[in-house]
């Protein structure tokens, strides 16, 4: 089976060769073709090299696009500075403060610097990859963006306590949501993978999660012309799982490694897809051993589930991490077939 015939298989509940896997590896790509992060990180050419590059070394079945973003708020005017250590850090916020809000308006995803990189990584990725893999995409949700916009400290602020500010701002992100997604699925993408922060435990209780970030996102959902699945945004779900079970189109979670996924099953019922494996950051630290030990553990776990793909979580692989220990998931899913 080609990766693209695994992955549908596996949407299906229909019998397959193996698990599907797969690896976010934006950073990745460009320590297997040397090519330096701030040039990386602007052309979607070399972007594409780099997952090409990741695909003939360890043949996942889903590629994503770059896992970026940062740029996402540089597009609506913040500032980022790029080092050839990692991805694009951000440094001076588009709206420094609510008022600056009345100033903002969407970017424009057709002439956008910093959009349009994404739209010609998705591109070159789906052109070479597209007929035999899955094309993933990650966007921020409409309440997680403003992060890029405002920052941490301004957007919970403005969120908490001047809602009429936050909500002219979680407007604007509303709109530019639907048309830069389903320009995504339109440059190539077969699934947005939709990063929700606010969803988790972490920045938000599950009372905010429920009364302000959930209605948001049903909102965003509703215009995205494809599939969806969801990302545990760097922490365990918590109420996730509970609060969005039914979301259309969401056809599935990335759940956090330390995640119970036969509870998750439970909530989100038989024909969710699950996605986790080991977080992509500590695998630098891990022996090939235990990396394989962790995926064994998980697909074993899993042996059940027909819906059930094997993945890198939380954010991107270091560079540095040996190669042996990133291919644990490709051998830990073929020695399980």
């Amino acid at each position: 089976m080609t990766g693209r015939e695994r992955v549908f298989a596996t949407l299906a509940g229909a019998p397959k060769d193996r698990v599907p896997f797969f690896l976010i590896a934006s950073l990745y790509g460009a320590h297997l073709t040397g090519c330096p992060l701030p040039e990386y990180f602007h052309s979607g050419t070399a972007y594409g090299e780099g997952q090409a590059a990741v695909v003939e070394r360890f043949d996942p079945d889903l590629v994503l696009g770059p896992f970026a973003v940062t740029k996402e708020g540089e597009a609506w005017g913040s500032t980022l500075r790029y080092s050839h250590k990692g991805a694009p850090m951000f440094i001076e916020p588009a709206a420094p403060s609510r008022q600056a809000i009345a100033g903002l308006a969407p970017p424009d995803i057709d002439s956008s610097p910093s959009l349009l990189y994404f739209r010609e990584a998705t591109r070159a990725i789906a052109s070479a990859h597209g007929t035999d893999r899955v094309i993933a995409v990650g966007v921020l949700d409409p309440v997680d963006l403003p992060l890029m916009i405002m920052g941490i400290e301004g957007w919970l602020d403005t969120l908490l306590f001047h809602r009429a500010d936050a909500q002219r701002l979680l407007d604007l992100c509303l709109q530019h949501f639907g048309r830069w997604a389903n320009a995504l699925l339109a440059d190539g993408a077969d699934l947005i993978i939709v990063l929700s922060c606010f969803m988790g435990p972490t920045l938000a209780p599950p009372e905010l999660a429920e009364a302000v970030t959930l209605p948001v996102l049903r909102q965003a959902l509703a215009q995205v012309q494809g599939p969806v699945m969801l990302h545990h945004g760097g922490s365990p779900s918590g109420a996730k799982p509970r609060l969005t079970a039914g979301l259309q189109p969401v056809i599935g979670q990335i759940m956090d490694a330390r995640d119970n996924l036969a509870e998750a099953r439970t909530i989100l019922g038989d024909t969710a897809v699950l996605a986790s494996g080991p977080e992509g950051p500590r695998l630098i630290h891990t022996s090939r051993e235990s990396a394989l030990a962790m995926c064994r553990a998980m697909l074993l776990d899993r042996r059940d589930d027909p819906r059930f793909v094997l993945g890198t979580t939380a954010a991107d692989i270091e560079p540095q991490t040996p190669v042996e220990v990133v291919a644990a998931l490709h051998d830990a899913v073929v020695e399980e077939s």
